[in-house]
Parts: structure tokens; C-alpha cells; sequence
């Protein structure tokens, strides 16, 4: 009988040392807050542009290029989150995203860097300036998204390189194939036929209209515009181009007496052609 109790007791002690092995008598605390990572940043923000002088114009590439950095090692999405403003004199503006492209860092290392590039628009014609926001975000973990980064100005940047501009944006020596200027008779209410380079004659004592278009829709009220007389007199030789002194209003092509002392033809106007320059 004692050897039959002392057997029970030493199955009994196999059976306890098994079930705990396995785990059926472990206890679980409860959990901790959740488990967070750091918030992405952006340790460097350089411009350059694609042009050359103090000038940009229509069509001009400006480049912002960054360095991301996530302690965690999530990924970027910081480029997606960027805008661009123009800087006009009664304000500013946000440019729209189609003029926007952008390329993600491709990972965390020190040398990978995110772009954004905006290809001026004509929206932004006569801008005196641009300011960019950007937003560190990675596309996983949390926090996402990092602290906002302002730059007012991308010729004052404190976070890396800027460029160097002073002159309202204007138009370059060739234009974007979208931006079309045009010269009209007064009676082309409809805009129909333009008179550059087309062979059909002026006339004296006439009214024309200068127009600028971009993508079909009139911007002349974004630039200012002088009207000019150019070429060759008919009779006695003269040849040039003309200041006529009309700025940002329609041109009556005037009489031999007034014209004589814009060129100095006794021709007057008769033998010019009509010309714009614009800004």
C-alpha cells in the first residue's frame, strides 16, 4: 500500500511538471501603451533652378531637393507632400499640382535625397518670389507625419542652399508652345485672324488689339505691353524700330503728321509694320 501511495505521488509530480512546461498555468500581464517609432525629418532642403542670371521665366525648372532621415526606418512620402506658392504683389498663391512632379528619397541613408520640381507656369507671370511647404511624412509607423517646414522665401533659405533671383518672373527668349501672342484688327471681335505673320496689310487710321493667350485663354492683363513701329519706311529709307510710347491699351496707327515724329519718315507709318514688346 505505501509503495502504490508513493507512486501516485511521483505520477502526480510528473503530471504537474508537464502542464507547466507547456504553459497552461502562465500568466500574461496586461498590455503597455502601444509601441511608437520617431517622427520622419528632413535634415537638409537645397533649390537650383534650370535657367541662368536673376531671371526666371515661363517654362523654367525650379528643383527642391532634400535629405530624409526616419529613425525607424520608414519609408518616405515626404515628396507628396509639398507645395508651392508664387509671391505677387497682393498676395500669394498656391501653384496648381499638374505643374508638380516629385520623386520620393529612396531610403534613409545620408546620401539619398527626395525632389520636387516645379515647371513655372504661366499663373505664376510677374511673381516676385516663391515660398514652399513641406510636410516630413514617412508612409508607415507612427507618428507619420513630422514638423511642418516653411521657407518663405527660396532665395533666403535657412535650411540649405538657395538660389539667387531678383526679377519678377517674365517670359524667356523662346516662348512654351501654349503661350500664343497675337495682334487684331478692332472689327475682330472674335479674335479670328492674327495679323503676325500674316501677309494682309494695315491700315492707317485703324485700331488694333493685342492679345495674349495661353492655352486659349486671354493673360494680356498679366503683362504690360508697349506697341512699337518697325521695319522700313515706304519712300525715303528709314529703318527701325519705333517706341510709340502706348502702353497696355489699344494702337490707332496715326497720320503722316504724327507719325513723321515717331520715325522720322515723311512716310509717317506707312511702309512699318506693327509690333508688341511685352513683359
Amino acid at each position: 500500500m505505501k509503495r502504490f501511495f508513493i507512486f501516485k505521488k511521483i505520477i502526480l509530480l510528473l503530471a504537474l511538471i508537464h502542464y507547466g512546461t507547456n504553459g497552461a498555468y502562465a500568466i500574461r500581464t496586461q498590455p503597455t501603451s502601444m509601441i511608437q517609432g520617431h517622427a520622419p525629418k528632413l535634415n537638409k532642403i537645397d533649390f537650383s533652378f534650370s535657367g541662368s542670371g536673376t531671371k526666371l521665366t515661363i517654362g523654367e525648372k525650379i528643383q527642391l531637393e532634400y535629405n530624409y532621415q526616419d529613425e525607424d526606418g520608414d519609408t518616405d512620402d515626404s515628396a507628396n507632400h509639398i507645395e508651392w506658392y508664387a509671391t505677387t504683389s497682393t498676395g500669394e498663391k498656391q501653384l496648381p499640382a499638374t505643374d508638380i512632379t516629385n520623386t520620393s528619397a529612396p531610403d534613409n541613408s545620408a546620401t539619398a535625397t527626395g525632389k520636387s520640381t516645379l515647371t513655372i507656369p504661366t499663373s505664376a507671370l510677374g511673381a516676385t518670389g516663391f515660398k514652399v511647404k513641406i510636410i516630413p511624412t514617412s508612409l508607415t509607423g507612427i507618428p507619420h507625419i513630422g514638423e511642418i517646414i516653411t521657407i518663405d522665401d527660396i532665395t533666403a533659405n535657412p535650411y540649405g542652399t538657395s538660389i539667387s533671383v531678383t526679377d519678377p518672373v517674365g517670359f524667356g527668349d523662346k516662348l512654351p508652345s501654349h503661350i500664343v501672342p497675337g495682334i487684331y484688327a478692332s472689327t475682330d471681335t472674335g479674335f479670328t485672324t492674327n495679323l503676325i505673320g500674316n501677309s494682309a496689310s494695315l491700315q492707317v487710321n485703324n485700331k488694333y488689339i493685342f492679345k495674349l493667350f495661353d492655352n486659349g485663354q486671354d493673360i494680356t492683363d498679366r503683362v504690360n505691353y508697349t506697341w512699337y513701329l518697325e521695319g522700313k519706311s515706304a519712300t525715303d529709307g528709314k529703318t527701325g524700330a519705333f517706341n510709340t510710347r502706348v502702353k497696355n491699351t489699344d494702337y490707332t496707327v496715326p497720320a503722316n503728321i504724327t507719325a513723321t515724329s515717331i520715325t522720322g519718315s515723311i512716310d509717317g507709318a506707312q511702309g512699318f509694320s506693327l509690333a508688341v514688346d511685352y513683359e
